[in-house]
This record gives structure tokens, C-alpha cells and sequence, in this order.
């Protein structure tokens, strides 16, 4: 049963990269973008703490809902609206900070990411 589960979310994690389309088609201004990003779960003894580094290009697929580490949790953090907001705006870089709505077993704001994007356009200012 647990492997039909795990190929189930792989299926509808690849259905919504698809149906979110490429970075080159819903952002045609950026060359190339890096988000860092740093997981924190707060109610283990020993807090959680992760790093990631996404490296974005054009053909990438502008799929931005990274999801919570914390087993038990279905929650995830959607950077959408801070990468839109930064290409309407034309920012280069942003920092920010994300708690995790969490579900019906695990409470919100049991988790946080800290993000740095950083982007560049294609054409010059």
C-alpha cells in the first residue's frame, strides 16, 4: 500500500509541475533565478534545520510550492506570489520568512522556512 501511496503523490506532484508551465512561458524576462532556502521545525528537542539551493532557468518549471519536511504534515510553503511580486517590481533580490499553515494532526506555524531569491532578467535595466 505504502508504495501505490508514494507513486500516487509522485503522479500529482508531476501533474501540477506540468499544469504550472515553464518559467520561460509565465516569466519571459528571467535568465536565471536562485532560491536558498532553510527548513526549521520547532517541536523536535533538536529543532530541524535544513538548506536547499533551487537553481531555476527558463526551461525550469515555474512550480514554486516547496513542501513541509515534517512527515506528518501536508502543508507547504508557495513562494509564487513573492517571485511574482519580484518580477512585477523588477527586484533582484528578496528575503523573507514562511510558517507552514499545517493540517489536521500537526498545528500551524509548527515550521518555517527563511528564503533569499535572487534573480536576473534577461535584459538590462
Amino acid at each position: 500500500m505504502q508504495h501505490r501511496f508514494d507513486y500516487n503523490t509522485k503522479v500529482q506532484l508531476k501533474e501540477k509541475r506540468l499544469s504550472a508551465g515553464l518559467v520561460s512561458d509565465r516569466f519571459p524576462r528571467i535568465h536565471s533565478m536562485i532560491i536558498h532556502i532553510s527548513h526549521y521545525d520547532k517541536r523536535m528537542v533538536e529543532p530541524l534545520f535544513m538548506e536547499r539551493t533551487i537553481n531555476v532557468f527558463p526551461a525550469s518549471y515555474a512550480y514554486f510550492d516547496i513542501a513541509c519536511h515534517t512527515r506528518e504534515c501536508e502543508g507547504s510553503f508557495n513562494l509564487l506570489p513573492v517571485i511574482s511580486g519580484m518580477v512585477n517590481a523588477r527586484r533582484e533580490s528578496a528575503k523573507g520568512k514562511l510558517e507552514c499553515p499545517g493540517n489536521s494532526t500537526v498545528p500551524a506555524g509548527h515550521a518555517c522556512i527563511t528564503y533569499e531569491i535572487s534573480i536576473e532578467y534577461k535584459d538590462p535595466k
